[in-house]
């Protein structure tokens, strides 16, 4: 039987985080779109983006993770950059129109006195070519009118930044760096320094918080995991609807994976219920006391995720249930 070009998609509720191994070329969007079809998910989004000349680890939120979609965003990241010397670009990479070439007479020490200075906290601002916006419209879009806007300074901080590789006029550096952090601003301040200029010609994002790239999985390898659990029922299903789906999901972290080392608090079957229909719970003394003002992972007594809270003055506040586990809720109060 032929594939129905028209059937339409089925969606389901899925839930999970899925660090994909973005290629170089396709926008995050589009690789955000292609996963949410792969798993026919109802609901995805990303906890962070990468421009399309990036490879490397984009986290992928389906289901309830998306909830916790700023924790991706706010945590440090690591990269791989290359960095050519010589040259500046306008838009700050290769993708953008190049100045005249200057002469290159650093030598190794010169670059990684330089890449030390880079250290520590500082105030950064953000590139002209970035998705900021200004009165409603992305920084990029005055930038390619030839309009620069002011932009304020942001604070970051550059924990580690690296020399791996030197040869002249090009360089590699590994950066592990806060959130906000412009690697294409670190590249141009980096040749500033240097006294010739220079602009990212490479760069690939090899980890987020404590995840690294043993942690991530590439397109081409869900495309084969899925071809290869297929089932000869599914032969003559259309390309989407050929996915063995359970077999996908298997690839999936929890829906904390993102949040996984914040401080979590176990409760009892009864707490746990209260605590899914929105009710505030005083922490007994019989209780762990969780730490005073912070965000808690909550579990109840099976292990099973449940959301998170606040906990403030003894009080612990529901601030984001999650319901991928429909057994976590009908089966409370039941034993």
């Amino acid at each position: 039987m032929a594939p129905n070009p028209f059937k339409k998609m089925v969606r389901r509720a899925v839930h999970g985080v899925l660090l994909v191994d973005k290629p170089v070329g396709p926008s995050s969007t589009k690789v955000l779109g292609r996963i949410k079809g792969m798993f026919r998910a109802q609901k995805a989004g990303h906890g962070g983006t990468l421009d399309p000349m990036a490879s490397g680890m984009l986290p992928i939120l389906l289901g309830d993770a998306t909830k916790f979609a700023q924790a991706g965003l706010d945590a440090d990241k690591s990269y791989r950059a290359q960095i050519r010397l010589g040259q500046t670009s306008d838009t700050g990479d290769a993708e953008g129109q190049l100045s005249q070439p200057q002469p290159v007479s650093c030598t190794r020490e010169s670059v990684e006195a330089v890449l030390h200075g880079c250290l520590g906290p500082q105030i950064q601002i953000p590139p002209m070519y970035s998705a900021l916006k200004h009165q409603g419209r992305p920084l990029y879009a005055y930038a390619r009118e030839g309009r620069s806007i002011a932009r304020e300074g942001r604070e970051i901080v550059v924990h580690e930044i690296r020399l791996d590789a030197w040869n002249s006029p090009d360089l590699t550096v590994t950066v592990r760096c806060s959130k906000g952090t412009y690697i294409r601003t670190l590249a141009e301040t980096i040749g500033q320094r240097l006294g010739c200029g220079g602009y990212l010609t490479g760069l690939r994002r090899t980890g987020l918080s404590a995840f690294t790239e043993a942690d991530m999985v590439c397109l081409d390898t869900l495309d084969a995991f899925a071809a290869q659990h297929s089932s000869p029922q599914q032969a003559n299903d259309t390309a989407q609807e050929s996915r063995n789906l359970p077999a996908l999901d298997r690839l999936l972290l929890p829906v904390d994976a993102l949040i996984a080392h914040w401080p979590e608090l176990a409760l009892t079957d009864q707490q746990s219920q209260d605590f899914l229909h929105g009710r505030q719970l005083a922490c007994s003394l019989a209780m762990p006391q969780p730490p005073e003002g912070q965000a808690i992972r909550i579990k109840d007594a099976q292990q099973r995720f449940l959301g998170v809270a606040h906990f403030s003055l003894g009080i612990l506040r529901p601030k984001r249930l999650v319901a991928s586990d429909p057994s976590a809720i009908s089966s409370l109060g039941d034993s």
